[in-house]
């Protein structure tokens, strides 16, 4: 399996685990939609987005936060997912 993600390509980042990271992690994360979702990621540390940017690929994602604990952005991996199945990643959904 191959993913590229290409420079320059707009990619709908709505329901991303690399935009839900930082929208849990922003200073209005409060305020924001889908609340639940967000609390819940910011209690866990982490996104996962199963299959919402390429099928079948799995993305997890984390905030880097400054001394503040303040985020700066988010760092994420990817992978197939029939190695990164819930066995792997217990108690997680596509968020």
């Amino acid at each position: 399996m191959k993913m590229v993600l290409e420079e320059n390509h707009a990619y709908p980042l709505k329901n991303e685990a690399s935009s839900l990271v930082l929208r849990a992690f922003s200073s209005d994360w409060q305020i924001q939609k889908n609340r639940t979702a967000l609390d819940r990621i910011r209690n866990d540390g982490y996104a996962v987005g199963r299959g919402t940017v390429y099928e079948g690929a799995v993305a997890i994602y984390a905030p880097v936060l400054d001394g503040a604990a303040v985020c700066m952005a988010a760092i994420g991996v990817h992978g197939p997912a029939t190695r990164i199945t819930n066995a792997v990643l217990p108690n997680t959904r596509a968020r």
